[in-house]
């Protein structure tokens, strides 16, 4: 079990649990380039040597712990779990006992003492201490929006809000629609449903979820947010592509009346407005008599 926090902004101690989750995953994936490449020749070794030093590279650009609940002891939550010796040193952001870094406020801590949050970087921390009632920092929420608007998404899973996040852990079993205008956080909650479901359901795997877009530009999107959420496999594909391109069948003009007709009768008005009161037909008719 993780050690109790020294203090609620301690950079060192923060620094030194990010340094020991990233060497506990270059560890594995050192381990795995040894059992891939034994026996393999030498062109096959440096494809996995390449590999495995691509992963390490971008475990240093991205942010693989971006926050912290304690309850008496210090969870990371990141991007994806990780642990060393049998110790989890980071809590995936799609377990169960993470929700409490997204669901937790003042009015219901969920059993947390307080929630940190890196702010685009270890070095920034918005802490909220729910014992004291005390808030530090910047919010990351406002520090994210504020930002010119990336393709990527990068904070997202950080800065999801407690409504969105609901959604997102809807049980499996539940259908899910998202209906908004544009810039409402549709394909935030998608996405992060996908991921989600990919982690908690044992009958979906990857190859099971569909990303249906309407375009390759939306997918080129897709394909570079998913991956901030821990996930990469997810089939992703556009309309035309799965149903083929589509095509007037023909035409008839006996339905020319039928919607001349429809048209007129949508667009013609049923009452009158006389000020902040509408009367409609029938009321008029009722109020002008026989």
């Amino acid at each position: 079990m993780p050690a109790p926090p020294s203090s609620p902004v301690d950079l060192e101690s923060e620094r030194a649990a990010l340094a020991r989750a990233r060497d506990a995953v270059r560890a594995k994936l050192a381990a795995l380039d040894r059992i891939e490449g034994g026996g393999a020749d030498a062109l096959a070794d440096e494809y996995i040597a390449a590999v495995v030093a691509g992963a390490v590279e971008r475990m240093r650009r991205e942010l693989v712990v971006f926050g912290r609940i304690d309850d008496g002891a210090a969870w990371r939550i990141g991007l994806y779990g990780i642990d060393d010796a049998g110790e989890q040193l980071v809590v995936d952001w799609r377990a169960p006992f993470a929700t409490g870094f997204y669901q937790a406020s003042f009015d219901d801590p969920r059993g947390l003492d307080r929630r940190v949050t890196y702010v685009g970087s270890i070095q920034d921390l918005f802490v909220e201490d729910f014992l004291d009632g005390e808030v530090t920092g910047s919010s990351p929420l406002m520090t994210e929006l504020s930002r010119s608007k990336g393709p990527a998404m990068r904070a997202a899973v950080a800065t999801l809000q407690s409504e969105q996040d609901a959604l997102v852990r809807l049980p499996p079993t539940e259908r899910l629609v998202l209906r908004g205008g544009p810039g409402t956080g549709k394909t935030v909650v998608g996405l992060h449903r996908a991921a989600w479901l990919v982690y908690n359901d044992d009958r979906l795997t990857a190859g099971r979820i569909l990303v249906v877009g309407p375009s390759d530009r939306f997918l080129r999107f897709v394909a570079t947010v998913l991956p901030t959420l821990g996930e990469s496999r997810i089939v992703q594909t556009t309309f035309d592509r799965l149903l083929g391109p589509s095509t007037g069948a023909g035409s008839d003009e006996r339905w020319l009346g039928l919607l001349d007709a429809l048209e007129a009768d949508l667009v013609r008005p049923d009452g009158v407005r006389l000020g902040r009161r509408r009367f409609t037909a029938d009321a008029i008719a009722e109020l002008a008599g026989p």
